[in-house]
C-alpha cells in the first residue's frame, strides 16, 4: 500500500496488481500523473478557464431584451445603425465625405475609438448576408433570444447590430482572461498564470462590461497585449517585439484614446533592457576615474561602446514601434485625420474638440449627467468601487495586496519582475482616481494586472504558509502559541477563501441574467395594471437651479 502512494502514474499504470484504495491514493495518483505532464495539464486547464470565462460572458447575451438600456450603448447603436461602408479604399479615409465616419452621419460629437465600431458594423453585415440560411437563421434567433423571428429581422449591421457588439466584447475579454495568463507566465510562472487566469475569468466586472457594446473590453485587451510584448521586450525579446507592441498599442489607442498614457510602459520596458548597458558604462567610468585615464581607456571604452551600440538598436526599435502605432491608429481611426489621402495626418479639427471636451468632462465640465459626481471622495471612492463591487471583497483586497507586496519586493529586494504592471497601476489609478468622474469602466485596464499580482501574493502566501506562520508567530502574544500547529493551515484557508467566495460572487451576480430586467418587468406591468393616460409622476427641470 505505501509502495502504491509512493509510486509514479506511470509505475501504477505499468502495474497491473497496485490498485487504489482511498482518497489519499487517488490524490497521489493524481498529483503525480500531473507532475509528469504539467504542460497538458497546463493546457487542459487554460482551455477549461476560457471555456468558463466566454460562457459567463456571453450567457444572456440579449438580457434587456433589445431595449437598449444603457445610453452609451444605445449611442453606439445609433451610430452604426447610421453609417455604410464604403465602396473603395479611398473614400474609406476621405474624411470629409466617407460614409462610414460617425461625423458625417449628424452626430456632431464621437469620443469612442472607431475601431470596436467598425469590427462590430463588419461583423453585423457579415451575419446579415446569410439572412436566407434555412438553418443558421433560427440558431441565431436563439441565440439572441428572440422568438418568431427572421434572421433578416434582426439588423445585425444597424441598430441592433448592439448584440453583435457583445458578442465582441464577450471575445475580446476572454481573450484578455488569456493575456493575463500568458503575461503571469511570463513574469511569475505556471501556477500564478493558472491562478490569474481564472480570478480574472470569474470577475464580476469583467463579466459585466462583456454584457454591453462599449469599447473599454477592446480597450483592456490591447493595453494587456502591449503590456505583455513590453514585458518581453524588457527581457531582452527578439526584434520582431518592436513592431508587435506597436501594433497592439495603436489598437489600444483607435479603441480609446485614454490608452495614451500606455506609452510610458513600452519606453520603460527598453529602458529595462538598456539598464545593463548603463551599469557596465558606469562603473567603467568609475574605473576610468579611479585608477587613472591610460589603465582604464579600454574598461571605458567598451562600457560606452556598449551601450552607443545597444542604445542606438533601441532607438532603431522605438522608431519602428512608433511607426506601426501610427499605421495601425491612421488605418483603426481614420477620421481623427483630415483626410483625403491616408498620407494626410493632419488631426482633424472635429477631433481635437472631442478631446478637448472630454478633458473638460473629466474636471468637472458644465454636463447634467456631471452631477452625479458631485461630492465623491478623490482616490477613495473609485478604490471602494473596484473593492466591494467590480472584484468583491476578498478578490479586491487581495489585489490591492498583491500590488502593496510586489511593490515592497521591488523596494526591498529589489524584485523587479512586476515593475512594468506596477508602473501601468500606479499610473492610471493615479490619473483616473483624480477626475471629477471616476468611471468605473475607466479603471478596467487595471483589473488584470492588479489580479495578477493578487494571484502573485495568494501562490506565494500558499507556498509560504509554514515559514509565515513562524513570522507571524514571534509577534504574536505568548497565550495564542497554542495555537501555532493550525496557523499554517489557516492561511492556506485564506487563499481557498478568497477563491472560492469570488467565484460565488461571479455566479451571483450572473444570475440577474436568468431573469427579466426589473425597468422590463416595470414597463409590462405598468402596461397591465395602469390606465392609459394616467401620470405617475412629473420631472422639475433642477438642473438649472442647481447650476445657479
Amino acid at each position: 500500500m505505501e509502495r502504491a502512494e509512493e509510486s509514479s502514474s506511470d509505475t501504477l499504470a505499468a502495474s497491473p496488481g497496485a490498485t487504489l484504495e482511498g482518497p489519499a491514493d487517488w490524490w497521489t495518483a493524481m498529483r503525480d500523473w500531473a507532475a509528469a505532464r504539467p504542460r497538458a495539464v497546463t493546457i487542459a486547464a487554460t482551455a477549461l478557464i476560457l471555456v468558463l470565462a466566454l460562457t459567463l460572458r456571453l450567457w444572456a447575451v440579449n438580457w434587456d431584451d433589445g431595449l437598449h438600456l444603457h445610453p452609451d450603448e444605445r449611442f453606439l447603436s445609433f451610430v452604426t445603425n447610421d453609417i455604410e461602408v464604403p465602396g473603395s479604399i479611398g473614400a474609406y479615409f476621405d474624411s470629409s465625405t466617407s460614409t462610414l465616419n460617425p461625423y458625417n452621419n449628424n452626430f456632431g460629437s464621437f469620443v469612442y475609438g472607431t475601431f470596436p465600431l467598425f469590427a462590430t458594423k463588419l461583423a453585423g453585415e457579415g451575419v446579415d448576408r446569410v439572412e436566407n440560411a434555412p438553418i443558421l437563421s433560427p440558431i441565431i434567433c436563439w441565440f439572441f433570444n428572440k422568438t418568431n423571428c427572421e434572421l433578416q429581422d434582426l439588423r445585425l449591421a444597424g441598430y441592433e447590430g448592439n448584440l453583435v457588439g457583445r458578442v465582441l466584447s464577450a471575445l475580446f475579454d476572454t481573450g484578455s482572461v488569456f493575456m493575463a495568463f500568458l503575461i503571469a507566465r511570463v513574469v511569475f510562472g505556471r501556477k500564478v498564470a493558472l491562478l490569474s487566469a481564472f480570478l480574472v475569468a470569474i470577475t464580476a466586472f469583467h463579466i459585466q462590461l462583456s454584457h454591453f457594446f462599449a469599447v473599454d473590453t477592446f480597450l483592456t485587451f490591447f493595453v494587456l497585449l502591449t503590456i505583455y510584448f513590453s514585458i518581453r521586450i524588457s527581457r531582452g525579446g527578439g526584434w520582431s517585439n518592436y513592431p508587435l507592441v506597436g501594433l497592439a498599442y495603436g489598437f489600444a489607442l483607435a479603441s480609446k484614446i485614454s490608452a495614451l498614457p500606455l506609452a510610458g510602459v513600452i519606453v520603460l520596458a527598453v529602458l529595462i533592457r538598456l539598464w545593463p548597458a548603463l551599469l557596465d558604462a558606469a562603473r567603467s567610468l568609475r574605473s576610468a576615474r579611479g585608477s587613472g585615464e591610460l589603465r582604464a581607456e579600454e574598461p571605458r571604452r567598451g562600457g560606452a561602446t556598449s551601450l552607443i551600440e545597444q542604445g542606438s538598436l533601441a532607438a532603431l526599435g522605438l522608431l519602428l514601434t512608433l511607426f506601426a502605432t501610427f499605421m495601425v491608429f491612421r488605418i483603426a481611426q481614420p477620421y481623427a485625420f483630415e483626410g483625403p489621402n491616408i498620407w494626410d495626418v493632419g488631426l482633424s479639427q472635429q477631433f481635437r474638440d472631442d478631446m478637448r471636451s472630454s478633458l473638460e468632462l473629466q474636471s468637472g465640465g458644465d454636463f447634467p449627467p456631471n452631477i452625479q459626481w458631485i461630492g465623491r471622495t478623490s482616490y477613495l471612492f473609485p478604490l471602494k468601487n473596484m473593492v466591494l463591487w467590480g472584484m468583491g471583497l476578498p478578490l479586491g483586497l487581495a489585489a490591492w495586496g498583491g500590488f502593496l507586496y510586489a511593490g515592497w519586493r521591488l523596494l526591498a529586494r529589489r524584485d523587479s519582475r512586476a515593475l512594468l504592471l506596477l508602473a501601468w497601476i500606479a499610473v492610471s489609478f493615479a490619473y483616473w482616481g483624480s477626475r471629477f468622474n471616476p468611471i468605473m469602466r475607466s479603471f478596467l485596464p487595471i483589473y488584470p494586472p492588479l489580479i495578477i499580482l493578487g494571484a502573485y501574493l495568494l501562490v506565494d502566501l500558499w507556498q509560504e504558509a509554514p515559514r509565515v506562520a513562524q513570522a507571524l508567530l514571534r509577534r504574536l502574544p505568548f497565550f495564542l502559541q497554542r495555537w501555532r500547529p493550525y496557523l499554517p493551515l489557516v492561511l492556506r484557508g485564506t487563499v481557498v477563501a478568497v477563491v472560492v467566495l469570488t467565484l460565488f460572487w461571479a455566479l451571483a451576480f450572473t444570475s440577474i441574467y436568468g431573469r427579466p430586467v426589473s425597468r422590463v418587468e416595470a414597463g409590462q406591468w405598468v402596461s397591465q395594471n395602469v390606465p392609459a393616460g394616467s401620470v405617475i409622476a412629473s420631472e422639475q427641470p433642477v438642473y438649472d437651479s442647481l447650476r445657479t
